[in-house]
């Protein structure tokens, strides 16, 4: 009978008792010595002992060949990733013993000294020089518009309402409404249905035989 076919285990610290073991359980255990074998040991591979890496010989690459393995003691950051910690006060020998790389003295040397980043040194700081105009309307509405030139991506006759404003890409949030504005021309009947609606968009789109509904806010 044929012998069975040798399968490649690579010999790592630790599992060297394990590949011997199923190697003696491949070929016959005991019989080792009559079937060719040294102790369960298949022919050709060489005595795996703990702290090498060699595998059966001539057939496991070395490490840093073609083939490459991973592990999860051989992980670490990408290279300046990771800093390490600015340690100070460890003797002057260190670049920053004694005063740290404070100076000597002085209201930035000192715990909690320092001054905020738009401090000026008492004169009156750039952000109170300039002057201010305007204001911020906390009651502003967010409308959203649509022109009548981009309703031409829908089918004559068709009800162009938000859901089919959003499927044709034309508006992604509905906010607080939505406004058709007259920038473009339309040669087809379409029933529109907004919140908001100027005399000019109005016009053309009645003009093509279309019309136009408003919906509640």
């Amino acid at each position: 009978a044929s012998e069975p076919t040798l399968q490649v285990y690579p010999v790592r610290n630790g599992n060297a008792g394990q590949l011997a073991s199923l190697l003696s359980t491949i070929y016959g255990g005991s019989s080792g010595a009559s079937s060719g074998t040294r102790g369960g040991v298949a022919p050709g591979m060489a005595q795996a002992s703990s702290g090498s890496g060699a595998g059966v010989s001539g057939a496991m690459p070395k490490r840093g060949g073609g083939s490459k393995t991973m592990d999860l003691n051989s992980l670490k950051p990408v290279a300046g990733s990771r800093r390490p910690r600015k340690r100070v006060g460890r003797g002057t020998g260190s670049g920053l013993g004694k005063t740290c790389g404070r100076g000597q003295k002085g209201q930035n040397s000192r715990s909690g000294g320092g001054v905020p980043a738009w401090f000026e040194g008492g004169q009156q700081p750039i952000q109170q020089r300039l002057p201010k105009r305007g204001f911020y309307n906390r009651g502003r509405k967010h409308i959203v518009e649509v022109n009548v030139g981009q309703l031409v991506a829908f089918e004559a006759g068709s009800v162009v309402d938000l859901e089919a404003l959003k499927g044709a890409g034309l508006i992604s949030k509905v906010h607080d409404g939505v406004k058709l504005l007259g920038n473009g021309d339309i040669d087809r009947a379409l029933t529109i249905k907004v919140h908001r609606v100027s005399a000019g968009a109005r016009a053309k789109i009645e003009g093509a035989g279309g019309a136009v509904e408003l919906l509640e806010a």
